[in-house]
């Protein structure tokens, strides 16, 4: 049988799959590949004609997906029996046949930060047309001048999340079909010297852009970013799951519990009745190239490797779910898609944490990080300890979009260390290879199986 051919990593355990064309069935065994061939004809995938049904194994049970559009002059079916992870590939990659993303109008709030900066540069990537909607940068370097991500955007609007009629104007002018609300005051200790700020940002802020979604008839979905800091954290060291109880020890993570109650309520208030669909999304600790903010870990590690210092560690012996911003704003646009595709059931809240072997130490992660950059040296700074409350321990259940949605992460915790040190020793180098760098991380994350 001739086709084209498609190399997609498959996880270790992936024994085989069986393909199923025109009535033959045959088994190609995989127990010890790198990778499953896709096989499709050429014609079929130029004209995006085809029927394509995808079955995998979920806790024992098959579901089934479809992908394409089937046509009544094609005969062509190609059946599949594969791996979750293979078959959120497989999705991958008619999305981006199909231009699913292409032309369609996304304004993202908070699009200068560390996060929204990565998250316009992809979507910039899948052909978007983006407004961005926040401050301007308050740190130097940062992430979006680097990027010149300003000339990736279709307009540019430096404005307070907290001032509602120019977000409204904002966004009722930009007429988007999604809006992503990144924007917040995201720190932690931050939050105990100004909380004031911090609640209206995040709570007030979020009733601003749900009102600004309201008044606009273009808008369709709404995809409100948190915090996985936003559960009641009582040290359990299981992971805290979408049903788990909401709450927050200080004023940061306390506020972002608001946040969801404020989605929850204007969810079935409002836009369940509208046909707009409204869901939370919760990410882990992230880190990745291009984050400068004060008393994070890497930006503080980046600042200590420039200056020849020895970074000072809080808390070494904390744990947190460290995954790379890719893979965050990877779960953040495949729920996002669900909601366009107008999937009722996923408005609602869901984790996009890291596979169990990411979470580890603050003293681990330094010392992988180490590996892949040695001019880090750090320190437990025992004087600090204590100070202000830090939870211990932190793990995010993801098996809900791991089902659901058929999001998984792409990077281990071996690649997401050796991408972020591989960024901050390349800019620090040279910062005009920011742009270059990012691209090729980028690029590498796409087409990761």
């Amino acid at each position: 049988m001739q086709g084209l051919r498609q190399s997609v990593s498959v996880p270790a355990n992936l024994r085989f799959f069986i393909v199923q064309y025109q009535g033959v069935v045959t088994r190609d065994a995989a127990a010890d590949a790198d990778a499953v061939k896709f096989l499709c004809l050429p014609e079929s995938i130029a004209s995006g004609s085809f029927c394509l049904h995808c079955f995998w194994q979920v806790t024992g049970q098959t579901y089934s997906f479809t992908a394409g559009q089937p046509m009544d002059n094609l005969r062509e079916k190609l059946y599949w029996r594969i791996s979750a992870t293979v078959a959120r590939t497989l999705e991958d990659l008619m999305g981006s046949r199909n231009g699913f993303w292409n032309d369609r109008k996304i304004l993202v709030t908070g699009h200068t930060g560390f996060k929204g900066s990565w998250m316009v540069t992809m979507l910039s990537a899948l052909g978007c047309r983006v407004t961005g909607y926040a401050l301007a940068p308050n740190t130097n370097p940062n992430l979006f001048d680097l990027l010149a991500i300003d000339r990736l955007l279709a307009r540019n609007e430096f404005a307070n999340i907290r001032d509602s009629e120019r977000l409204k104007t904002v966004v009722c002018e930009s007429e988007p079909e999604l809006i992503v609300h990144m924007a917040a005051q995201p720190l932690v200790r931050f939050g105990y010297a100004d909380p004031h700020t911090t609640w209206d940002t995040n709570v007030m802020g979020t009733v601003n852009l749900l009102e600004a979604a309201r008044a606009c008839a273009s808008v369709r979905a709404v995809v409100v970013v948190t915090t996985d800091k936003c559960y009641e954290n009582n040290g359990s060291l299981w992971g805290y799951r979408e049903i788990d109880r909401l709450g927050g020890h200080d004023p940061y993570s306390a506020s972002k519990a608001a946040s969801e109650l404020v989605v929850d309520s204007y969810r079935r208030s409002y836009f369940s009745h509208a046909g707009v669909l409204v869901a939370s999304a919760r990410g882990g600790n992230v880190i990745g190239g291009g984050d400068w903010s004060s008393d994070r870990l890497i930006p503080d590690a980046a600042r200590a490797v420039a200056q020849g210092e020895s970074l000072q560690v809080r808390n070494p012996g904390s744990t947190r779910p460290w995954q790379h911003v890719l893979d965050c704003v990877d779960g953040y646009l495949t729920l996002a898609r669900r909601l366009l595709d107008g999937e009722t059931k996923c408005a609602t809240g869901y984790n996009f944490g890291p596979e169990p072997s990411s979470n580890i130490t603050v003293a681990e992660l330094l010392a992988r990080v180490k590996k892949a950059w040695p001019e880090l040296d750090w320190r437990a700074d025992v004087s600090s300890a204590g100070a202000l409350h830090e939870a211990a321990f932190l793990y995010l259940d993801s098996n809900k979009a791991r089902r659901e949605l058929n999001w998984v992460p792409k990077w281990s915790i071996d690649a997401t260390v050796d991408a972020t040190a591989e960024w901050y020793r390349a800019v620090q180098a040279d910062p005009q290879s920011a742009a270059s760098v990012t691209e090729r991380q980028l690029q590498a994350f796409l087409s990761h199986g």
